[in-house]
Formats: C-alpha cells, sequence, structure tokens
C-alpha cells in the first residue's frame, strides 16, 4: 500500500500559511515541515482521487491489494501461472 515517498513535497506547505507571528518561528517552521512529510503521501492521493476510481489509471499496487479484497484476478497473476479458478486447460 501507500507510505511515505523520500522527497515527496506538499503542494501547500503548512508553514507558509501560519500567521505572521509565527512565520519567523524556527520551532513553529521545523514543526510544520514535520507535519508536511507526513501528510504528503494522504493529500497527493487526495489530489489525485478520481484516478483510483478508474482501474486504467489507478497505481498497480492499489488495484491489486483491492482485487485481493473481492478476489479478482490481475493480469500479473495469470501471467504468473496463478490458478485461475475455472476448468483445467484441455489435455491436463
Amino acid at each position: 500500500m501507500r507510505g511515505s515517498i523520500d522527497g515527496l513535497g506538499s503542494a501547500q506547505p503548512l508553514g507558509l500559511m501560519l500567521p505572521a507571528l509565527f512565520a519567523d518561528d524556527e520551532l513553529a517552521q521545523r514543526f510544520t515541515a514535520g507535519l508536511d512529510e507526513v501528510l504528503a503521501p494522504f493529500l497527493n492521493v487526495l489530489d489525485c482521487l478520481e484516478a483510483y476510481f478508474d482501474p486504467s489509471l489507478a497505481p498497480l499496487d492499489f488495484t491489486a491489494w483491492l482485487g485481493g479484497w473481492v478476489g479478482a484476478e490481475t493480469e500479473q497473476d495469470t501471467a504468473a501461472g496463478a490458478p485461475s479458478g475455472g476448468p483445467p486447460p484441455a489435455g491436463a
């Protein structure tokens, strides 16, 4: 599933939204930078949410995870020789 991605920046850094009193405070800026690092993957998913509803656009790890919930096969499963659940091929 989704996790932290090194170097992924936030589209809307929290430090820039602080009032002027805290904008020059180094501790407040470092604290909000840490929050930005934690929240960036979540905000990135929300920014691209419509892609998660289209199987051709959704990330492969997400479709595989979702397919596991409903028992759907992926092309990777059939290419790897995973059983399809159907009848065996003729002559087998």
